[in-house]
C-alpha cells in the first residue's frame, strides 16, 4: 500500500511537469523561440533530469498483476515497463535534449528535437491511472 502511495505521488509531479512541458514547448517552436531565456534553459534542464529520473522510477515501481496482486519483483517490474509502448514513448521522449546540452546545433535540428518533445504529452494522460 506504501508503494502504491509513492507512485502516486511520484505520476501527480510528472503529470505537473508534463503539463509544463506541454504548454512551453509548443509556444517556444511556433511563437516564441526565446520565451523565457535565459531562465527557460536551466528550467528545461531540471525537467529533462526528472524526465530521465522518471524512466528509471518506472523500471522499479510496483504494479498490479491481473489476480490483483502488487509485483514486487524488481526484475519482473523492469521487464514489464521496458516491453511497453509507455517505454518506447518515454525513451522517444528524451532526444527532446535541453538546449543547454545541444547549444550551437542547427535551428532545424533544433525543432525536430523539440517537436519529440511533445511525446512528453503521454505522461500528462497518466491521470487516467489516478483515477481509477
Amino acid at each position: 500500500m506504501k508503494h502504491r502511495r509513492l507512485k502516486q505521488i511520484w505520476e501527480i509531479v510528472i503529470i505537473f511537469i508534463a503539463l509544463y512541458s506541454v504548454v512551453v514547448i509548443p509556444i517556444r517552436i511556433g511563437i516564441n523561440v526565446t520565451l523565457m531565456d535565459p531562465i527557460y534553459n536551466w528550467v528545461d534542464f531540471v525537467t529533462y533530469l526528472i524526465y530521465v529520473t522518471d524512466v528509471f522510477v518506472n523500471m522499479r515501481i510496483t504494479y498490479l498483476d491481473v489476480q490483483g496482486h502488487e509485483v514486487v519483483d524488481g526484475r519482473k517490474i523492469a521487464m514489464k515497463y521496458i516491453a511497453s509502448m509507455r517505454f518506447i514513448i518515454d525513451i522517444l521522449s528524451l532526444f527532446n535534449l535541453p538546449n543547454i546540452v545541444i547549444s550551437g546545433v542547427d535551428t532545424s535540428v533544433s525543432l525536430l528535437l523539440n517537436a519529440l518533445g511533445l511525446l512528453k504529452l503521454s505522461r500528462y494522460f497518466r491521470a487516467q491511472d489516478l483515477i481509477v
